[in-house]
């Protein structure tokens, strides 16, 4: 009774991961066809379903193609670095770590533009704020203007009313 449910198990279990690796081959090739179509995002969602059943490394090198493709850099770098950790004696290695390093690179240098951005912004507000400040400065001296034009007119014509007494 213990072997045939032993020989049993072991005949659910091989049928079980069959399932599983044609699911899984169901994933990958859809994940071929989206990124063939160009639908990058999507193609990295079923390269890692794929990837979640087999275990298989190299579909974490397109998983981060993918995602690197749909611009999606975190998951890309991710992706590629997980990929090398599983595959350290991968073949395309070095053209892998040059695009985590490539994406590095693009990171750091749109922080650096982030940061510019941010401080050519705040010079905009405070010249902004000065241009308000001068503005309010010009309106209020045209109010004084109208009031000594006022107190000219007034006096002109109390000097003529003087006159014509």
């Amino acid at each position: 009774l213990a072997l045939t449910l032993a020989s049993a198990a072991g005949v659910f279990e091989a049928k079980a991961h069959a399932q599983d690796y044609a699911a899984a081959g169901q994933h990958f090739d859809a994940a071929q066809e989206a990124f063939a179509a160009g639908k990058f995002e999507l193609a990295a969602k079923e390269y890692q379903a794929a990837f979640d059943i087999t275990k298989e490394s190299t579909l974490l090198q397109s998983i981060g193609e993918s995602w690197q493709r749909a611009g999606n850099a975190p998951k890309a770098l991710t992706a590629y670095k997980a990929y090398i950790k599983a595959a350290p004696q991968a073949p395309d290695r070095a053209a892998i770590e040059e695009r985590i390093k490539a994406i590095e690179l693009h990171k750091r240098t749109l922080r650096k533009l982030r940061l510019k951005l941010r401080k050519s912004l705040l010079k905009l507000r405070k010249s902004l704020l000065k241009l308000r400040k001068s503005r309010l400065k010009l309106h209020k001296l045209r109010l004084k203007l109208r009031k000594l034009r006022l107190k000219l007119r007034k006096s002109r014509l109390k000097l003529r009313k003087s006159r014509l007494k």
